[in-house]
């Protein structure tokens, strides 16, 4: 992830933290198993048509 930063943001493996406007449960991240998904906060996801 570190090597490839902008791939990472880009699929959701990187989450700034700086930004108040980034909210990490908005963020799609890519999944090999199921595409992209939204996480939640107490550890599942759902899918993002994204």
């Amino acid at each position: 992830m570190h090597q490839h930063p902008l791939e990472a943001y880009a699929n959701g493996w990187l989450v700034h933290g700086t930004k108040d406007e980034t909210d990490p449960l908005k963020v799609p991240v890519l999944t090999k198993q199921h595409g992209r998904v939204l996480l939640d906060d107490e550890g599942g996801w759902t899918p993002c048509a994204q």
